[in-house]
């Protein structure tokens, strides 16, 4: 029972998970009051920056933003990646 539930939601969970990511990315460029530079720091934000990349980086919002925005990545990609194994599991067995 719990097996067929979780193969038939599965898919919509994985969406729910990239909508929330990129809904919460969007959301911390506009708080972050980076919304000027908004394709240019999304973009490039979307794979964890290295902290020599960020020592690197010349403006402190843009630190502040890559700082937090590398903890929202390894939250949702885990995440992703926890639902996307146990889908793959229930689907194997079923």
């Amino acid at each position: 029972m719990i097996r067929s539930l979780i193969v038939e939601i599965g898919p919509f969970a994985l969406i729910f998970i990239v909508l929330a990511f990129f809904l919460t990315k969007i959301y911390m460029v506009y708080t972050k009051g980076l919304g000027k530079h908004f394709g240019e720091v999304f973009y490039v934000s979307l794979i964890p920056i290295s902290k020599q990349g960020i020592k690197n980086t010349f403006q402190d919002k843009v630190k502040r933003y890559y700082k937090a925005s590398n903890r929202v990545n390894y939250f949702y990609y885990g995440m992703f990646a926890v639902a996307t194994l146990v889908y793959a599991m229930m689907k194997a067995i079923s």
